[in-house]
């Protein structure tokens, strides 16, 4: 008994080495996943829908697929998710409903670079929350990376006469699609609380594909799609449902189970890597080195936000690690 016990315990020890490149590997296939999704909706744009018609279609999609597994899912939380309902549609409406929305209106003002370049100001809305939401105080080192933030959106938007400068319009919904992205988490820290990150998962697609499905755009974008016979379009669309959405969060919640919140905010930078390399290749977007170098300084920024985020809060537990980083702030990318 000794010996298979000992045998047992080399043998679980040695599992336990694969888990942490695993969890990585789960979690670098989901941010390359998100990362396809520009580039998918610019194709649905190109098609003839509209941003909001995007949005609307991808959420509802999602939250279709989601509704036939949710009865087995959900009927052990439906006491929970009756007690904290407001907090979950409101946690749904910022994280999902909104995000998505600016999201690909910004990709339909600006393209996908300009979009997720903007997208990764999120540290800088990260900080004005935590002073004006939650009274804290940041340090000079966080307040420095949002400078530096601030910095890579001049350059990206060209200001100075380099580069191209993208439309009005399209900077204010791609910063405010940032907005959200930094808002999310401030909600969900409160919300993590009280309900599991399943019920925060589902939730969150289905209010807000509940609110999409009764507004007037969706229709003509449903409309839209039953008319149209490419099988392009709905591959487009499964693939943003399938691919960037469902599979995406399967494998980013699996992930985060093995693998340290400091070096989830490195590997999910893979995302906007990926969107800006596929948006180059395919949408043959090009922008000037200096935009380049801007958007890189803003994922820096981004990064090294998530970094000292990850420190300062000491994340241990999963539903938190879920939270803490920055991916996990849009169910919806």
């Amino acid at each position: 008994m000794t010996a298979k016990a000992v045998s047992l315990g080399y043998i679980c020890a040695a599992s336990h080495r694969f888990d942490m490149p695993i969890g990585i590997l789960f979690i670098a296939l989901a941010a390359a996943s998100w990362g396809t999704l520009g580039v998918l909706a610019s194709g649905l744009i190109t098609a003839g829908f509209h941003g909001f018609e995007v949005a609307a279609l991808r959420v509802l999609l999602s939250a279709c697929i989601l509704l036939i597994v949710s009865p087995r899912v959900l009927r052990p939380y439906l006491a929970v998710i009756r007690a904290h309902w407001p907090i979950l549609c409101v946690h749904s409406l910022i994280g999902v409903f909104f995000y998505n929305t600016l999201y690909f209106l910004a990709i339909g003002e600006v393209g996908v670079t300009f979009s997720v370049g903007l997208l990764y100001t999120a540290p800088i809305w990260a900080l004005v929350f935590a002073i004006f939401i939650l009274g804290e105080r940041p340090s000079w080192l966080r307040s420095l990376l949002a400078l530096g933030a601030c910095i890579g959106v001049m350059l990206t938007l060209g200001v100075g006469g380099v580069g191209t400068t993208p439309s009005m319009i399209g900077i204010f919904l791609g910063i405010a699609s940032g907005a959200t992205y930094a808002l999310y988490p401030v909600i969900g820290k409160r919300a993590i609380r009280q309900v599991p990150p399943t019920v925060l998962l589902f939730s969150s697609f289905l209010v807000s594909g509940l609110v999409f499905a009764v507004l007037p755009p969706t229709w003509d974008g449903m409309a839209r799609l039953a008319e149209s016979g490419s099988l392009s379009v709905w591959t487009a669309l499964l693939a943003m449902s399938l691919f960037g959405t469902i599979f995406s969060y399967f494998l980013f919640t699996r992930g985060i189970q093995t693998v340290p919140a400091s070096s989830v905010a490195v590997v999910t930078t893979i995302e906007p890597l990926v969107a800006i390399m596929l948006a180059s290749t395919f949408l043959k977007e090009h922008l000037s080195i200096l935009q380049y170098s801007g958007i890189s300084l803003i994922i820096l920024c981004s990064v090294l936000s998530g970094l000292l985020n990850t420190e300062r809060q000491q994340v241990s537990s999963q539903s938190k690690l879920f939270l803490s980083n920055p991916r996990c702030r849009e169910p919806g990318n």
